[in-house]
């Protein structure tokens, strides 16, 4: 009964503003709930990059902000913008959640680093191979501090490295354990 008087009176109404930013909000994100508890919003087209639903900066309500604006010539009130959060927020909490992952992923035999760049690229690497590939099949988060790497470029050699800083030979390759476990603590 109360379903039925709720969608008879919903289909002779206007959809609310927070409606209207909830129907935008899944146009081109779906709002993820984290191993955390964390929810973020990850765009359903291009790079797979996570982004925070409230806060300053780039976050989804931002977005929101900024196309009800542009499609309806309006601003939404700072209410219906917290209220669409939080009808996003509660229907995340009902989906499984998801792994993100801050710059590096070891999934399988392979790990994948997070360029750090706009094209949301990342570096698959496995045993004796990397590559660079556009859509990995994990999302990361970034943070403030997160910086875009260098692109890797094939032929590199750590023994240039060597040539400069003064440490004995028997010690290379500890020295090396040393650098790249660096990025993975």
């Amino acid at each position: 009964m109360l379903d039925k008087n709720i969608s008879e009176s919903h289909e002779t109404s206007k959809p609310s503003v927070a409606d209207e930013l909830i129907f935008l909000a899944n146009l081109e994100y779906e709002v993820i709930r984290t191993h955390e508890n964390d929810f973020l919003a990850i765009p359903l087209s291009g790079p797979k990059i996570v982004k925070p639903l409230l806060g300053m900066g780039n976050t989804l309500a931002d977005d929101l902000m900024r196309k009800y604006r542009d499609t309806c010539r309006k601003l939404p009130s700072e209410r219906a913008v917290r209220d669409a959060i939080r009808v996003l927020i509660s229907e995340a909490s009902a989906k499984n959640q998801v792994q993100v992952y801050i710059r590096f992923a070891q999934i399988g035999n392979g790990i994948f680093v997070d360029l750090g760049d706009e094209t949301g690229q990342a570096i698959h690497i496995t045993r004796g191979t990397w590559e660079i590939i556009d859509n990995p099949p994990v999302v990361f988060r970034r943070t403030a501090l997160t910086a875009p790497f260098p692109r890797p470029k094939a032929g590199g050699d750590f023994s240039k490295l060597f040539s400069i800083i003064n440490i004995p030979k028997e010690q290379e390759g500890l020295v090396l354990g040393f650098i790249i476990s660096a990025y993975f603590e």
